[in-house]
């Protein structure tokens, strides 16, 4: 049996590098106000702690919390910090999304499938997120997103909800998986994703130990491009929790 718990998000921060030697460009998200979020689902704002509830500890949940700015950066650095206590349930994922063509509101499947990719969970059967481009699971349980690799950190690539990039039959669209992370606890787990959007997209991903070192877990991993899944000119991002029975 699954334990209960809730996605905290927090402390969140968007920059891109300019020139070489040139201050970044940074978005004080943690600064931001609710106006600049779109929360889906069961995603809360606690203006006390400045934080954001992506789940209660309760079961058949899902919360998103989606920035309402679009980005054209060739190269995004994106920070923040989670919590899932009691050592979790589904997990959390970041994703982005090709602004252009997706609604900025429309997410995938909850349980394992992590909002992402589709599911044929006979609880939780359907498509995966239109038009996403790139999707980080923190997959605590086991689910469909990181093929069954419970406790583990994997990216997904772009795809289309209704083809077959985002069904599950052998493990399509999933490009990387790091195994037996501890992704779950009562502390704050700080994440950092490079992404570069030029000729050759490549994701990084670090995030830190128990004893709040920063750990590169994804170094670099390419991200294919497919005339049928062009890399974004603009996209939007978003963190998603997720717990399911």
């Amino acid at each position: 049996m699954k334990r209960k718990y809730s996605g905290f998000l927090g402390r969140i921060g968007i920059r891109r590098e300019l020139k070489q030697n040139s201050p970044p460009v940074q978005v004080a998200l943690e600064q931001s106000t609710r106006r600049e979020w779109i929360l889906l689902g069961s995603a809360k704002e606690d203006t006390h702690n400045n934080v954001i509830h992506l789940t209660e500890a309760v079961d058949n949940q899902k919360g998103a919390a989606i920035y309402r700015s679009i980005f054209n950066w060739k190269t995004v650095f994106v920070e923040f910090e989670y919590k899932m206590y009691s050592y979790g349930a589904d997990g959390i994922c970041f994703f982005m999304a090709d602004a252009d063509r997706w609604d900025g509101r429309t997410i995938g499947q909850g349980g394992g499938a992590l909002c992402y990719c589709s599911s044929r969970n006979e609880n939780n059967y359907g498509p995966g997120m239109d038009y996403g481009y790139l999707g980080v699971g923190f997959d605590v349980y086991g689910g469909e997103f990181s093929g069954g690799n419970a406790n583990s950190v994997t990216v997904r690539g772009p795809g289309i909800a209704h083809d077959f990039h985002h069904r599950l039959d052998k493990g399509h669209n999933i490009l990387y998986t790091h195994r037996k992370l501890k992704l779950g606890g009562d502390e704050w787990r700080k994440i950092r994703i490079r992404v570069d959007l030029g000729h050759h997209p490549t994701i990084s991903v670090f995030m830190t130990t128990e004893e709040d070192v920063f750990k590169n877990i994804v170094d670099k991993c390419e991200i294919p491009v497919d005339e049928r899944y062009p890399t974004p000119n603009v996209y939007k991002f978003g963190i998603c929790g997720l717990h399911w029975t």
